[in-house]
């Protein structure tokens, strides 16, 4: 396996990608209902013996499966927006966009709240996270166990996706040497992962050794991302390739952080603990965003079917 640093669509691909985006979103995705569900986390060894009960949504598609599966895990400012003029809180736009556009694909999709079950509403502007940070992949195997446990699963076909700190989480999950990932998985791990803008410096072990990809993983980041770094990533994607490595990194031009939200504009962001200054850009690049509503299915499909 190599690593791949993927080039940029060219430019009759792209506008066929444009074209397919374009009727995707004139098309209404289906409103099909999210299922509230709990499970245990594997976080008891860092939860003094005492398992943290995670909340999940449950995206399921129409009919009886079994069908791919995909772990979705959010970003630092968590999986949920309270809106005062709402009486429930929401997902944020962008999971569930993502959500809905994989389960109308034949996908079940599982995204679990790390934050709210343990009493955290964000950390973007938290500079010790470290213990989120390594409890976090743990929810992502205990959701892989979850998932693989109902009939409606396809077991050995499914797939982790993280964005920002969430993309960090896979990064921390998927690793070869990985401490969240349990000694004994009956239906294997995860078959394939994509991490969103997940910050590249943060690629070693927490014991400082050479991070290894034990799956096929495809990255995806701004190049003006000034929050995640991204010039870290071309190192990190080097040096994967000269381990035989099965990792894509695709680099969008002139993209920020969180370019494939659903919501147009960009904006500052202030107060963060990660990002130089503590500003960053945010918003959509409709290029990026384009794209990536093409490659992450594509990717998906080649590893997990569907």
């Amino acid at each position: 396996m190599a690593l791949k640093r993927s080039p940029c669509l060219g430019a009759g691909a792209f506008g066929l990608t444009l074209a397919v985006v374009a009727l995707t979103a004139a098309i209404s995705l289906p409103a099909l209902a999210q299922d509230r569900v709990t499970f245990a986390s594997l976080d008891a060894d860092l939860a003094g013996g005492r398992a943290t009960t995670i909340v999940a949504w449950l995206y399921r598609p129409q009919g009886n499966g079994p069908f791919p599966a995909v772990v979705g895990m959010h970003g630092c400012g968590g999986l949920l927006v309270h809106f005062r003029r709402l009486h429930a809180p929401v997902i944020e736009t962008t999971f569930d966009d993502w959500a809905r556009r994989l389960q109308a694909a034949g996908y079940v999709v599982l995204l679990p709240d790390s934050y709210g079950p343990r009493g955290i509403t964000e950390i973007c502007s938290k500079k010790d996270r470290e213990a989120v940070s390594r409890a976090r992949p743990r929810d992502a195997y205990a959701a892989l166990g979850w998932l693989q446990a109902q009939p409606y699963v396809a077991p050995e076909r499914i797939a982790l996706i993280g964005w920002s700190h969430g993309g960090g989480t896979v990064m921390r999950s998927v690793e070869a040497s990985s401490e969240a990932r349990p000694s004994v998985l009956p239906h294997g791990g995860f078959r394939a992962a994509v991490a969103f803008y997940p910050g590249c410096p943060n690629v070693r072990t927490r014991k400082g050794r050479a991070w290894r990809a034990g799956l096929p993983l495809l990255v995806l980041i701004g190049a003006a991302d000034d929050w995640a770094s991204p010039a870290a990533c071309p190192g990190f994607a080097d040096a994967a390739a000269k381990r035989g490595e099965d990792v894509t990194l695709h680099m969008y031009p002139g993209a920020y952080h969180a370019f494939d939200s659903p919501k147009p504009g960009v904006r500052v962001r202030t107060g963060l603990a990660t990002a130089p200054g503590g500003t960053a850009h945010v918003g959509q690049n409709p290029e990026a965003r384009a794209d990536a509503l093409v490659r992450v299915p594509a990717f998906l499909r080649l590893h997990l079917g569907g």
